[in-house]
């Protein structure tokens, strides 16, 4: 994609005269004219609200000679934007950068970069309910407006903004810079406008269209601007943008208007600030403010002023190292525009104090989902200076499901590892010693409901750093949905290889490891390998058994320790992963299942040795069409309890299942 050409808008007017305003220049346009006379009703219809952001990216470049309406991020405010320009998308520039002049006047008027994503979005859902067009245009106080109800079959799409027929460019502009941008009071101003044209040129044959009628879309999406309606998203602008994208918004600047050779730039130099310090200064601040890059960081940085004064020791996300900033501001991006600011939730766990503050903030996010899981203080402390890489295995840090626990993730956090070496300068405590206090382990789960349950803190955490509908969310909540809907499948996983969920959870851990290293480096989220947070692809590997994944050297398994050459049973913990115990032992939690239904041929015999015969045999048996083996216990005992591996097979068995287990119980029998 190359620059757009700037010699049709400049010479547009059908002379090389240049004009005090962008106002001026556009009541000049024969395009304008034409419009004005008998086109008004197609220049909305050219951005309707289902039109795709293909087209409506492409039909912006074209309409070089309209102005549009949208809303702000600061205070909601209306404003005016023209001329979108793009350059990039060439074999050696591949990003695009985007780019528009927000405002008319030569004071106001300021090259800006947008947020593409929401200037590009397609109007979505259901229509809204608006008043009829009789009802409008009869308001003339705010009052009036303010009582408006919905008709009640009249609806409208809106998009993100809206073109502005040219006859109304200047009253448009006029109302926005008395009113500071006011929905309501701009309304009104239209409304009068629309009157006055449609009475002005009444008895001209030129003049096919009606204002009334045709101004309808705009009429509509003013109404709703002014009621702050969800349906119309703000635009998020920063002043930030490449030099060869400014050298266009200056070329064309200086080429319509007069006496801006100086003036088109970031900078404010040539504001003459004893001549005009109200009119010069106001609106630069007023830019500052709606910035995207600088909205939120005033309001914040006057927040911390405040704060300092009474609590010096505060931190902020400001404080952490510069290359995790920009790895959550990448990572918490949509297309090509990178976030200046996080969420609000994270701002203020970036400011806690105290790692306690920390850790009940995240803990609190675990409740409100009911999800079954905590985070140590040793993570807390490690996210709270922005370490969000999984650097090691052993090491709690980092946004991973592997140190995401239920309990206490060590026995000894960093807070008292830090105690323990401090301590081996006084009383000189063995090497050894000092690598059993202060080592870190990490355990992983056991069952599918606890690996569930970590998955979807980790999704809770990535929302809550990176915002609602970030990459690893959507992979996350995609990979859990599976899981909850396959739960017997994961089961058979697991009692075929031991170390299944260790390896799935490493799996995501390392790939969302590999796309937030990514973050730190890139200039935006497109920059990235977003495919590393596909975690529904390692869930479609896992259903055609294709799932292969090496555990590191660090993960191992947990054994119980001898005494005499015997082995001592563990204490069984759901959540670790130790070796198989009988889990009768569990906590009294279990439950005896018994068995109604019991055939006489597969009975235990008199005389029948159980130890001798079926001990141990489960394991070995065939696997049936319900997903797992036939229990023994359950079948040729009668009785068997509701944690068994195999409790798939605690029902009665039928048609080939009963047959297969039928001639497993006479192979071993020996018949």
């Amino acid at each position: 994609m190359s620059i757009v050409n700037t010699t049709n808008a400049t010479n547009a007017s059908g002379n090389n005269n240049k004009f005090t305003d962008w106002n001026k220049w556009s009541e000049a346009l024969p395009s304008s004219t034409k419009i004005n006379q008998k086109h008004q009703e197609q220049l909305f219809q050219a951005f309707k609200g289902d039109i795709t952001a293909v087209d409506c990216k492409k039909k912006l470049s074209d309409y070089q000679d309209t102005m549009f309406l949208y809303k702000e991020t600061f205070g909601k405010r209306l404003n005016i934007f023209h001329h979108v320009q793009h350059i990039g998308g060439t074999v050696y520039d591949s990003t695009i950068h985007t780019g528009f002049i927000q405002g008319t006047t030569k004071e106001e008027a300021n090259p800006m970069t947008p947020d593409i994503a929401t200037l590009y979005e397609v109007s979505t859902g259901t229509a809204v309910g608006v008043p009829t067009i009789t009802s409008i245009l009869n308001a003339t106080t705010t009052a009036e407006v303010e009582t408006l109800a919905n008709g009640a079959t009249t609806t409208y799409h809106p998009r993100n903004f809206i073109p502005i027929t040219p006859f109304l460019c200047q009253d448009v502009s006029d109302s926005i810079g008395q009113s500071q941008g006011d929905g309501t009071v701009l309304l009104l101003k239209i409304i009068q406008s629309i009157k006055n044209f449609d009475a002005l040129h009444n008895d001209e044959d030129d003049y096919v269209d009606k204002a009334k009628q045709k101004c309808k879309d705009l009429l509509y999406w003013v109404y709703l601007a002014s009621k702050d309606h969800a349906a119309i998203k703000p635009i998020g602008t920063t002043i930030r943008m490449p030099n060869e994208l400014k050298n266009v918004f200056k070329v064309l600047t200086e080429n319509c208007l007069t006496g801006t050779a100086a003036t088109v730039t970031e900078a404010s130099t040539a504001v003459n600030v004893s001549d005009a310090i109200g009119s010069h200064l106001k609106r630069p601040l007023e830019l500052i403010a709606c910035a995207t890059s600088s909205n939120q960081e005033l309001l914040r940085q006057m927040t911390v002023n405040q704060v300092q004064e009474t609590e010096k020791s505060s931190k902020s996300f400001k404080k952490i190292p510069k290359s995790n900033q920009n790895m959550i501001r990448v990572a918490s991006s949509r297309g090509e525009v990178t976030a200046m600011e996080i969420n609000e939730e994270a701002t203020e766990f970036f400011k806690c104090s105290t790692n306690l503050n920390a850790s009940a903030m995240l803990n609190d996010l675990f409740q409100k989902e009911s999800i079954e899981c905590s985070v140590s203080s040793a993570m807390t402390t490690q996210l709270m200076f922005g370490n969000l890489l999984w650097r090691d295995q052993e090491t709690p840090s980092g946004l991973a499901s592997s140190v995401i626990t239920s309990e206490d993730l060590t026995p000894v956090d960093i807070f008292h590892e830090g105690m323990v070496l401090d301590l081996k300068t006084r009383f000189e405590i063995s090497a050894s010693s000092i690598d059993k206090m202060t080592k870190t382990t990490i355990r992983y789960p056991l069952t599918v409901e606890s690996m569930i349950h970590r998955l979807k803190a980790l999704r809770v955490l990535c929302t809550f750093f990176f915002g609602v509908g970030n990459f690893p969310s959507q992979g996350l909540r995609k990979f859990t949905n599976k899981c909850e809907d396959n739960k017997q499948m994961l089961r058979a996983k697991i009692r075929e290889d031991e170390e299944f969920i260790p390896k799935v959870m490493c799996c995501i851990d390392y790939q969302l490891f590999q796309w937030l290293s990514e973050c730190r480096r890139a200039d935006c989220v497109e920059d990235t390998t977003t495919k590393y947070t596909d975690f529904g692809a390692i869930f479609l590997d896992i259903q055609l058994s294709k799932f292969v994944y090496k555990l590191p050297l660090t993960v191992r398994k947990l054994t119980s320790p001898t005494i005499n050459n015997k082995r001592k049973k563990p204490k069984h913990d759901d959540d670790f992963m130790n070796h198989v115990v009988d889990r009768r032992l569990r906590d009294n939690r279990t439950m005896m299942m018994r068995n109604e239904h019991q055939l006489q041929q597969w009975k235990l015999r008199s005389g029948e040795n159980w130890d001798t015969v079926f001990k141990g045999q489960t394991k070995n048996g065939p696997n049936l069409a319900i997903g797992c083996k036939p229990c023994l216990k359950f079948h040729v005992k009668g009785q068997c309890y509701d944690d068994c591996n195999f409790k798939e097979s605690h029902i009665q068995l039928t048609n080939q299942d009963k047959q297969t287990t039928s001639n497993f119980i006479k192979s071993l029998r020996g018949e």
